[in-house]
């Protein structure tokens, strides 16, 4: 069981993400998916927000209304793409196999069924740097050259 549409590509709120697979399960996915918007394909929010923003906000009253999980449950079913959701990349879950991508990026987890599936899942930014700042990035040319 699982929340209505939860199976369906998301992309998470960190820059960078990375999936470590903890076992086996040649029945399991990790896949990567294009947003298909009107005959123009997205990869990722970055790709979608340099769009004129009368497109950017249609494709997230869309996003909103079609691809967030409800509360209903329902029966998990393996997502493979539809009009909307094209698959571009999958990978296949091996012991620990990483997998690095950005975070923006949409993605979903294919469970195969069967058995529990473990992973262990990173969210990661950049750390901000106040700009004016003077020696704000470490330097050592003399131990790293």
């Amino acid at each position: 069981m699982c929340s209505k549409r939860a199976d369906l590509p998301e992309f998470s709120k960190w820059e960078f993400n990375a999936l470590l697979f903890l076992q086996d399960d040649p029945d399991s996915s990790f896949d990567l998916y294009d947003l298909n918007w009107k005959d123009k394909y997205y990869s990722c929010a970055e790709d979608v927000m340099s769009e004129d923003p009368i497109v950017v906000q249609d494709i997230a009253d869309w996003l909103d209304k079609n691809a967030l999980p409800l509360k209903e449950s329902m029966v998990y079913e393996k997502f493979d793409g539809d009009d909307h959701f094209i698959k571009t990349r999958s990978v296949e879950v091996k012991k620990n196999r990483l997998v690095l991508f950005k975070g923006h990026t949409f993605r979903t987890m294919n469970y195969g069924g069967g058995k529990d599936l473990y992973t262990l899942n990173i969210g990661m930014n950049q750390v901000p740097k106040e700009q004016n700042q003077e020696q704000n990035e470490f330097t050592n040319d003399d131990t790293y050259s």
